[in-house]
């Protein structure tokens, strides 16, 4: 997670769009980030969700939840919690 940065916004609609940086000098494959939350009626959910493809040194990916409504400058509910580096 120190090399994954996680970053929240809200798209037009007000849901949660999720950005990872890949902050390595290489590049990282089947990323796993975790949402964590709490339902309409207070219960603790999470949601587990892969980033597939290619992440390349430096550059920023983003991944539409559906899930809002999210405010943005609100606490960022995720966590990365896996990534492979990809063979050379």
């Amino acid at each position: 997670a120190s090399y994954l940065l996680t970053g929240c916004q809200a798209d037009g609609e007000g849901n949660l769009v999720v950005l990872i940086k890949n902050n390595t000098p290489v590049p990282v494959t089947d990323v796993g980030i975790a949402l964590q939350f709490r339902d309409d009626s207070g219960v603790p959910r999470r949601i587990d969700r892969r980033i597939g493809g290619v992440i390349p040194p430096g550059e920023v990916v983003s991944l539409r939840t559906g899930l809002g409504p999210y405010v943005a400058g609100s606490a960022c509910p995720v966590q990365v919690f896996g990534a492979r580096v990809v063979d050379r």
